[in-house]
């Protein structure tokens, strides 16, 4: 009695009728990943709008985009030879991250009081077990480029974020930046001060750390939530100078680093002053004029959302 099995034409047909199904199934669980990490980002952020709203409860201002001092003296990492338009700080003598500045409102309290925050960051970023070098979930986004959660530079350590404050139209570096959005260098915007609206105007946005014309030490290390001094709006800061995730072979080495983008398909996440989360495409933001009228909060030009 001969035995039954699978001829080779038939093996051939399952296997066949296998790399079909997985080809079908791998786009599908491609788009479940890619919509479970754009609606982490989106939480990430609403709850960025509340720390952000809790704290201008409590200083009747939203936190500086970067608060740093300024000064006479070069070489202290404080603005030294500030344009016309920089204002003063306004706490004295205070250094810090508009993220920095909310961690009480992220859960992250205990972390804030190990911070000194009369220095600047390479009093509690000085190795890999400092405050600065712990990694806060609710500042990285699951579909940004992140090789590493904690950056070395030199002998300095830092966590990394994925999100930037709106800064205006241009935000870094300091000698060029505008001052123009609501959280810049030594801003103290207060909700009354949007004028043309919370509900259209930018608050914070995505960043996003991979180019093919730079190299990680140029762009994703260099975005430290703790990292402050003058130089650190290429950490923090976004602007609306080009339309989103545009590429430094179009745009320039500096003006990528304060690009704003994502690695979502099509655009990125958006928290607006009244504290909603808005998904803008790529395609909205090269219309740059109104691209710009959203980051201004007060040019008496306000943008219709739909």
């Amino acid at each position: 009695m001969r035995r039954k099995g699978f001829t080779l034409i038939e093996l051939l047909v399952v296997i066949a009728i296998i790399a079909i199904l997985i080809a079908l199934l791998v786009p599908a669980v491609q788009k479940v990943r890619a919509a479970a990490a754009r609606a982490q980002c989106t939480n990430n952020l609403k709850q960025i709008g509340l720390a952000l709203h809790a704290h201008h409860d409590s200083k009747k201002r939203f936190p500086s985009g970067i608060m740093v001092p300024i000064g006479p003296t070069s070489g202290s990492g404080g603005i030294t030879s500030p344009p016309p338009k920089c204002p003063p700080p306004p706490e004295t003598g205070k250094w810090g991250s508009w993220l920095t500045y909310i961690l009480p409102y992220v859960e992250q309290g205990a972390l804030y009081g190990q911070l000194n925050l009369s220095g600047r960051e390479y009093g509690y970023c000085n190795g890999p077990n400092s405050p600065g070098a712990n990694v806060v979930p609710v500042y990285i986004c699951p579909s940004d480029y992140v090789p590493k959660t904690t950056i070395i530079y030199g002998t300095y350590y830092f966590g990394v974020n994925s999100y930037f404050s709106n800064a205006g139209t241009k935000a870094w570096p300091v000698s060029s930046a505008s001052f123009n959005g609501v959280m810049y260098y030594n801003s103290s915007v207060k909700i009354g001060q949007i004028t043309d609206g919370t509900s259209n105007t930018l608050l914070a946005g995505e960043r996003y750390s991979k180019d093919p014309d730079l190299q990680d030490s140029d762009l994703s290390d260099v975005r430290g939530w703790a990292w402050t001094n003058y130089n650190s709006g290429e950490d923090h800061l976004g602007d609306v100078s080009y339309p989103m995730n545009s590429q430094k072979a179009v745009i320039g080495s500096d003006a990528r680093k304060n690009n704003f983008g994502s690695g979502h398909a099509d655009g990125a996440n958006f928290l607006l002053c009244d504290g909603s989360v808005r998904f803008f495409s790529t395609s909205f933001s090269n219309g740059i004029v109104n691209w710009v009228r959203l980051a201004v909060p007060n040019d008496g030009q306000p943008v219709t959302l739909e």
